[in-house]
């Protein structure tokens, strides 16, 4: 069933469309996410036991991947926002086409019944001279 919403109606393709981006991206990614974090966890707890050098240099890569992470999460939300505001172009663009297209052709027709109107008076005076013309023809024979 097709349900009213601001932005018009939500189709089955539309909802079918949503489920496949939730499934297809999102759910990958948290998926992802869950388990780099997981395994940063996994790392931090089975160094922790050993109490060598070798976990404090484990912990210092933690540190230097985990502005990465944040960067890269930073610019996720820029890409999501970004694809959002193209989204909203895109629905967009179509309206202000047809205006431009309509704009155009009630421009062409306003031009073309002045050029009509413009020449006009000479297309009645030849009118005129030709049915003259085509009268003496018919006088003369």
């Amino acid at each position: 069933m097709e349900k009213p919403t601001a932005r018009g109606l939500v189709t089955q393709p539309m909802q079918k469309h949503r489920r496949q981006t939730a499934w297809q991206v999102l759910v990958p990614f948290f998926v992802v996410t869950a388990g780099l974090v997981t395994l940063m966890v996994l790392v931090l707890i089975a160094n922790s036991a050993s109490g060598s050098l070798e976990h404090l240099a484990n912990i210092s890569i933690l540190w230097l991947i985990l502005p990465a992470l944040v960067i890269t999460g930073f610019l996720v939300v820029i890409l999501i926002a970004s694809i959002v505001l193209v989204a909203r172009i895109t629905a967009w663009v179509p309206l202000a086409g047809l205006k431009t297209s309509t704009f155009v052709y009630q421009a062409a027709t306003m031009i073309h019944k002045a050029a009509d109107s413009a020449a006009a008076p000479a297309i009645k005076v030849k009118e005129i001279f030709a049915g003259a013309q085509a009268l003496f023809r018919r006088k003369k024979k």
